[in-house]
């Protein structure tokens, strides 16, 4: 068994806590869990008592991972393993600290005016860059969702979005109703961006069409209940439109697009690479030439930039990771799925 050290451990464990969220902030949601059981369990004069990952509702992998940052104690037998924060005070109070912070990095939108250079990388769709923009500065929320296979420029009309200030990416696999709906409430974005909207649970959806519908934000927590109306757009993406319940995508507006050809990828990963990630334009467009054999994923030719970043030769590195890529999941003129490479997709990237 662990033993906290008593008095003095509350700004080591402080300190560890922060160290844990700046590193994991997808742990936010986790270690605000587990601080509010014990806070009940205080309520309750229970404090001496350790708890196991079911009583917490979190997985014990993600515990273990909590545990090496040396902020719980940790009680094991044949049979159990129980724990208990070394200092619910520190890590509760490292939490405010947290959020605080990042509370300051919201900046407020003082204007409706749209970049300039807002969607420059993205190669053609005038008439949807022009829709988007209009949507962007409506009075009220316009929702839009983009639905096409991989490698059609969605992620990329996203991104460009994200840039914006007050806006928040999320990733449709990884959200927790809780958690998205908490965050909103916490630093009222004005944009929320949100790519694989097709892999979110049921109960996202749910706090999703609430918010796409009404505006109204509701959490239920630990008996008490937070409810919000919010000013926010909502723009999407999803490879199947069919996997989104048809009251959700009866919010949006659906825009489908299409594979890239070889040269408007070529123009589309070229312009990424020197505008977004400061490659050298010769490099670029070197990249861009020697994947679009095998990929049309603008996200590969970002993977390569930044890896041969700072080579000496970096065309020669370019060519060695293309070869492997060949050698482990590339595959030219293989049988796609919805023009995507099959293989590529079933085995993943390397990078």
């Amino acid at each position: 068994m662990q033993t906290s050290s008593g008095k003095g451990n509350y700004e080591k464990i402080m300190l560890k806590t922060l160290q844990l969220l700046q590193q994991n902030p997808d742990l936010l949601d986790v270690l605000k869990e587990i601080v509010e059981y014990e806070a009940e369990l205080q309520a309750e004069n229970k404090m001496w008592r350790y708890w196991e990952w079911a009583d917490v509702g979190v997985a014990p992998h993600i515990i273990r991972k909590i545990a090496t940052y040396g902020i719980l104690d940790v009680y094991s037998t044949a049979r159990r393993r129980e724990y208990k924060l070394k200092n619910w005070k520190a890590v509760k109070d490292a939490i405010e600290l947290y959020e605080a912070e990042e509370a300051l990095k919201v900046k407020e939108v003082t204007s409706t005016r749209i970049p300039d250079d807002l969607f420059d990388i993205i190669e053609g769709y005038d008439d949807i860059k022009k829709l988007l923009k209009d949507a962007l500065q409506a009075d009220d929320p316009v929702h839009v969702l983009f639905v096409g296979p991989p490698s059609t420029g969605k992620t990329l009309f996203l991104l460009e979005i994200s840039r914006l200030p007050n806006s928040k990416m999320f990733l449709g696999g990884s959200t927790t109703r809780v958690g998205f709906q908490e965050w909103i409430l916490m630093y009222k974005p004005k944009y929320i961006v949100i790519d694989e909207l097709d892999k979110m649970r049921g109960e996202d959806y749910t706090a999703l069409l609430s918010i796409a519908e009404t505006g109204i934000v509701m959490v239920d927590k630990h008996r008490r209940h937070k409810e919000e109306h919010v000013k926010v757009w909502l723009f999407g993406a999803a490879n199947r439109i069919d996997r989104i319940p048809w009251e959700v995508r009866s919010r949006f507006l659906s825009i489908h697009l299409k594979e890239y050809d070889k040269p408007t990828f070529i123009k589309v990963a070229q312009a990424v690479l020197t505008r977004r990630e400061n490659i050298d334009e010769d490099v670029a467009k070197y990249i861009a030439e020697k994947i679009a054999d095998y990929t049309k994923d603008v996200r590969d030719a970002i993977r390569i930039g930044r890896l041969c970043k700072n080579k000496d030769d970096p065309k020669k590195y370019v060519d060695w990771l293309i070869d492997i890529m060949k050698k482990y999941s590339w595959k030219p003129s293989q049988t796609t799925y919805y023009g995507y490479n099959y293989r590529y997709k079933r085995y993943g990237k390397l990078f």
